[in-house]
């Protein structure tokens, strides 16, 4: 329990904590880490001047393309640094609003659920190939072969489009 998923390979800051038990998607993996899709709900920051806020809809627009910000665990939307995705959201997507980031009154930012494309790291001592029924539990297959290594560091590698991806089970 609580194995932190953060936001680089290494000991970047933790963005998650994920269970035991839980599965997650491995795309990529370097001799000590896993990069990993962000598990369904995984929330990210917005900057306020990034996004607009519809309460009714509890969403938030994007008013210009994003990266978006990998949420600190800790130390929230100030001490979140590293830019969430590979490549950013287009302008005019709806992100779901989870709060509204103020400071000294003023809005800073927001606070939405990451979208598809949002991977973390773990580390690979904490995870365990999944077996065919955990794996199908979620939607995913095992894969057939291990996963081949980054040519990079899995923090500068691109997610693979739309290739089988490994299931793992944390430990």
């Amino acid at each position: 329990d609580n194995t932190p998923l953060r936001c680089g390979d290494g000991m970047y800051y933790r963005v998650a904590d994920l269970g035991r038990g839980q599965v997650v998607e491995v795309d990529a993996e370097s001799a000590n880490w896993s990069r990993v899709a962000y598990p369904t709900g995984t929330p990210a920051y917005i900057k306020a001047d990034e996004a607009s806020l519809d309460e009714a809809t509890a969403t938030v627009r994007l008013k210009t393309s994003s990266a978006l910000k990998a949420m600190n665990f800790a130390a929230g939307f100030g001490g979140s640094w590293k830019v969430l995705l590979a490549s950013p959201v287009n302008e005019g997507t709806s992100l779901k609003w989870l709060e509204t980031v103020k400071e000294d009154g003023a809005v800073r930012g927001y606070k939405v659920v990451a979208p598809p494309g949002a991977r973390g790291f773990v580390e690979n001592k904490s995870l365990r190939k999944a077996n065919a029924e955990e794996a199908a539990r979620v939607g995913l297959a095992v894969a057939r072969e291990e996963p081949k290594a980054a040519e990079k560091s899995p923090a500068e590698s691109k997610p693979a489009p739309a290739k089988p991806t490994e299931a793992n089970h944390l430990e």
